[in-house]
């Protein structure tokens, strides 16, 4: 791993206090710093920072672009997968079928970040036990991925193998 994540949160944490100071704490600029500062956060380990600062931007978002648009979405998206990390898969699964249905009304239902959001709710199925919903959203993502990215892509090599575990958890290992 070649980043310095403490160098990162440091830099995001000096952008967003200018963040406030110039655009105020409420601007949909401030809300992308603290997108990026959580994730900064979530890549030192610290989930529950990361979750705080993600749901101060998407109540910003939603604030100025309306609970349905795809900034918002994105933001789920990234709050959902966080809620998976913290061991809350219920919160986690409600906040991912949100995006997903901003993402499919937005991208479309055949768009690789639609795509994303099938996995990450799928791997989430997985962690509520269910590996059949789990397998056909892991199914659907790998479809559109291989429609756009083609079959040696890194994205497919990733929705393989959990899909591959998956059909292991439902007891087929051939």
């Amino acid at each position: 791993d070649l980043g310095d994540y403490e160098k990162k949160k440091d830099l995001l944490t000096r952008a967003l206090e200018i963040d406030d100071k110039h655009y105020g704490k409420d601007h949909p600029q401030t809300g992308i710093t603290l997108g990026s500062l959580g994730t900064a956060w979530g890549d030192l380990g610290d989930y529950e920072k990361k979750k705080d600062l993600l749901t101060r931007a998407l109540e910003i978002f939603e604030k100025h672009y309306g609970k349905d648009h795809p900034q918002t979405g994105i933001t789920l998206c990234n709050l959902g997968v966080t809620w998976g990390q913290l061991g809350d898969f219920g919160k986690s699964k409600d906040l991912l079928i949100r995006a997903l249905r901003i993402f499919e009304k937005h991208y479309g239902k055949d768009h690789p970040r639609t795509a994303t959001i099938l996995a990450n709710l799928g791997n989430i199925w997985g962690q509520l036990g269910d590996y059949e919903k789990k397998k056909d959203l892991l199914t659907r993502a790998l479809e559109i991925f291989e429609k756009h990215y083609g079959k040696d892509h890194p994205e497919i090599g990733t929705t393989l193998a959990n899909l591959g575990v998956t059909w292991g958890a439902l007891g087929d290992y051939e």
